[in-house]
């Protein structure tokens, strides 16, 4: 976001291109966009309607994005020391660990989350 506004480019702009879809983002994943799009830019035009300071939400979207990387990082060098080491050193073929590491993340996988309907229907249940 810095070296947009250094180039004297607006945080609003940025927001208003990406809703009407004059600026791309194609060279990132797509769904990991549209989380982006969908949820992240309707709260950057609510807080900017609403009067925020466009460098506090600068701020949020830094301190969110450097928190999310380093969640990132920290995650892949334990996956990496714990689990694929481990099966590398135990003796199985690259393609056995491979397959191994995915059905154990699979299981490792939080559940779908439920949505409104089913809490309720949950909830009602359990009277």
């Amino acid at each position: 976001m810095q070296s947009f506004e250094g180039a004297g480019v607006r945080l609003e702009g940025i927001a208003v291109a990406v809703r009407d879809g004059a600026l791309s983002f194609s060279y990132l994943d797509a769904a990991a966009f549209d989380r982006f799009a969908l949820k992240v830019v309707p709260v950057i035009e609510l807080q900017l309607s609403e009067g925020f300071d466009p460098a506090v939400i600068k701020r949020w979207l830094r301190v969110c994005g450097d928190s999310l990387r380093r969640i990132n990082e920290t995650e892949m060098a334990w996956w990496h020391s714990q689990v694929m080491s481990r099966m590398l050193a135990s003796g199985m073929t690259e393609g056995e660990m491979l397959k191994a590491q995915a059905d154990l993340g699979s299981r490792m996988a939080p559940p779908p989350r439920a949505g409104p309907a089913a809490a309720r229907a949950t909830a009602a249940a359990e009277g």
